[in-house]
C-alpha cells in the first residue's frame, strides 16, 4: 500500500498545476505535458486503490467497484474536460470520456438502478459515502449532457446521502474524529453546492434538518 501511494502521489501532483496553468495562460503550452499525464491515467489497470482491493478483483479486472480514489480520479478527469475540453486533441478526450464512464459512472447507474448490488459505501454512514457520492455526482455533472442523465445521478446523491447524515449524533459529533468530520463532512458540503448549482438552487442538501447539528459543530466546540 505504501509504495503505491507513495509512486501514485508522485504522479497525481502534476495534475492540478497543469490544468490551472493551461487556464490562466491558455496558449496550449502545457496541453501536451497534461495529455501524457491523462492517457496515463487512462492504461491505469484500477482506479481503486490497493487498500481497497484486497483480493484484487479490481485489478485482475472481474468487477469494478468504486472507491475513495476512483470516485475522485471520475470528479478530476471529468472536470479537465468540462474545462479544457475543446483544447484536447480526440485521441486524449475519447478514452478520458470512454474511462470515467466505464470506471465510475456506469458502475454506479447500475447500481443505483437495481441493476447490481450497491457498493458498501452507499449504505453506510462514514466518510466514504459523502467522499465517493460527491465525486460521483460531480463527475457527472462535468461530463454528462443528458438532463434525464444527470437528473438520475442527482437523485441518487439526494437518496444515498442520508446515510452519511445519520452517522452524527445529536449533537453533531462525528464518531470517526475531527479529521473525517474535515473530510467527510466537506465532500458533503462539495456535494451539496454542486448540486445546487446544477440545479440553480432548487435542490439544497444544506437546507436538510439532519445538516444543522453537524455544520456548525465545528464552531460549537
Amino acid at each position: 500500500r505504501t509504495r503505491w501511494q507513495n509512486v501514485n502521489s508522485q504522479r497525481d501532483r502534476f495534475l492540478g498545476p497543469l490544468v490551472l496553468a493551461e487556464c490562466l495562460e491558455s496558449e496550449g503550452r502545457f496541453v501536451p505535458k497534461l495529455e501524457e499525464l491523462l492517457r496515463a491515467f487512462c492504461a491505469e489497470r484500477t482506479w481503486v486503490m490497493p487498500a481497497h482491493d484486497g483480493r484484487l478483483t479490481n485489478f485482475e479486472g472481474k468487477s469494478i467497484d468504486i472507491d475513495l480514489r476512483s470516485s475522485a480520479r471520475g470528479f478530476e478527469l471529468a472536470t479537465v474536460l468540462y474545462l479544457l475540453g475543446g483544447k484536447l486533441s480526440a485521441d486524449t478526450e475519447r478514452p478520458v470520456r470512454d474511462e470515467v464512464t466505464r470506471r465510475v459512472l456506469q458502475p454506479f447507474r447500475d447500481m443505483a438502478e437495481g441493476k447490481r448490488p450497491p457498493n458498501w459505501w452507499m449504505l453506510t454512514t462514514n466518510n466514504w459515502n459523502a467522499v465517493c457520492l460527491a465525486g460521483v455526482t460531480g463527475a457527472a455533472l462535468a461530463l454528462l449532457e443528458s438532463k434525464e442523465d444527470r437528473a438520475l445521478f442527482v437523485a441518487a446523491a439526494e437518496h444515498y446521502s442520508l446515510n452519511f447524515l445519520r452517522g452524527f449524533t445529536a449533537d453533531g459529533y462525528c464518531s470517526e474524529g475531527l479529521g473525517y468530520w474535515n473530510y467527510g463532512f466537506g465532500n458533503y458540503l462539495v456535494l451539496a453546492e454542486i448540486v445546487c448549482q446544477a440545479t440553480a438552487g432548487k435542490l439544497d442538501l444544506m437546507a436538510r434538518p439532519e445538516v444543522r447539528a453537524p455544520a456548525t459543530f465545528g464552531a460549537r466546540i
